[in-house]
């Protein structure tokens, strides 16, 4: 999958090489997971206009679509396995939407959501300012603030997170790296 700068997606096949295209989405995609969606393992795509698009894991053919209340581009998606909800993260809000309802549950939050995030442990952090996180939780398929929510890791703006088994990592312009425990305490600093 090659989501393109202009908004299509590229599809290629990995079954030769060289790989070969095998089909194209021709509408603006602004984010991609995985899912399980109508008990089958897919792929959904995010739009700039609110859209959700399903396509099945296995074969790559459409297996549905949700429109979302919020018509605007939805910048994330993010999939809670145990509550079998998506994450929606928009320019200023996010919510939670239920893929058994194929719609949305509960009211908006208001956060400042980025491209810059990590979801773990249902737990989804976004960079914000001056080195601040805007921090949420699932719980009890609600979408809540999370205590670390405003939190500063770094002294100036965040520019990227990477997963590892029992921690995550940190990297911001103030020129350091920093190995995080998945409870938030500090684990090691490097500075570049």
């Amino acid at each position: 999958l090659i989501p393109l700068i202009d908004g299509p997606m590229e599809i290629f096949s990995t079954g030769q090489d060289p790989c070969e295209m095998i089909g194209r989405i021709d509408i603006k995609i602004t984010s991609v997971c995985e899912c399980k969606f109508r008990n089958e393992w897919s792929f959904c795509f995010s739009t700039n206009v609110g859209q959700l698009l399903f396509y099945s894991y296995n074969n790559m053919k459409m297996i549905g679509r949700i429109v979302c209340n919020h018509k605007y581009p939805i910048i994330g998606t993010f999939y809670d396995r145990e509550s079998e909800c998506l994450i929606l993260a928009f320019n200023d809000r996010s919510v939670l939407l239920s893929l058994q309802q194929e719609k949305e549950v509960g009211d908006y939050i208001h956060v400042k959501c980025s491209k810059v995030s990590l979801f773990f442990d249902r737990i989804l952090i976004f960079a914000s300012e001056k080195g601040l996180i805007e921090s949420l939780y699932v719980l009890n398929k609600q979408l809540l603030r999370h205590e670390t929510n405003s939190m500063r890791l770094h002294d100036d703006s965040i520019t990227s997170f990477s997963l590892g088994s029992t921690f995550f990592v940190s990297s911001s312009i103030d020129k350091t790296v920093k190995v995080w425990s998945k409870e938030f305490h500090v684990l090691c600093k490097l500075v570049l």
